[in-house]
């Protein structure tokens, strides 16, 4: 459903969300339970691994994204967990090579995006109406993970979604988008956004 490329030295994803926003039959837009089940957001993560001797190597894995905060109430975080494995050639066999870490805070920014020029496959039913605001870029900032002797630097993670603003999920990106300046208000927003997202997309971003 989404096509992913590297582009510089961040990984940027783009969703072309062109459902109205109906939930399926049998789920509310309220069901927070079932939302719940589904398990938090999974966005590619890449980085580079570092050893001890000062070998490199490199990182792939996911940042499990568990929820939006702002604990200064000046800026934005996203909370969750990074998994993954590092491919390092340390020639010691039982070097680890598994990463979990967290939960760990990214640095995030968010800002009217350009347009998706990727080619993409809708989520959802497809609809010929067009959207009448930007679309909508989150930017997740890097981290530095001390993992068992490991260093592991990722690299920013970009997210760009366009929906259909006649639609209940449209709607809520051109609201965010209108909510910039409001930190408070936007994260509320970016956590009911990542509700939807978890319910459209079965919270794996594939």
């Amino acid at each position: 459903m989404v096509n992913r490329r590297m582009a510089a030295s961040a990984l940027s994803i783009g969703l072309l969300l062109s459902a109205a926003g109906t939930a399926p039959a049998g789920q509310g837009q309220d069901d927070r339970d079932q939302k719940r089940q589904r398990g938090p957001l999974q966005l590619p993560i890449t980085g580079i691994a570092t050893a001890p001797d000062g070998t490199k190597g490199t990182f792939a894995g996911t940042f499990s994204l568990l929820k939006f905060a702002t604990p200064d109430g000046k800026k934005v975080v996203a909370i969750g967990m990074v998994r993954g494995s590092v491919t390092i050639d340390t020639g010691d066999p039982a070097a680890p090579k598994t990463v979990l870490a967290g939960p760990i805070s990214l640095p995030v920014s968010v800002e009217p995006g350009g347009p998706i020029t990727t080619t993409l496959a809708p989520v959802g039913p497809a609809l010929a109406a067009p959207a009448t605001c930007p679309a909508l870029h989150i930017a997740l900032g890097a981290a530095n993970l001390n993992v068992l002797g490991l260093q592991v630097a990722t690299q920013p993670i970009g997210v760009d979604i366009s929906g259909d603003s006649a639609g209940a999920l449209g709607h809520l990106v051109c609201t965010i988008l209108d909510t910039l300046n409001n930190v408070v208000g936007l994260v509320d927003l970016l956590n009911r956004l990542l509700g939807v997202l978890t319910g459209l997309l079965g919270a794996l971003i594939p």
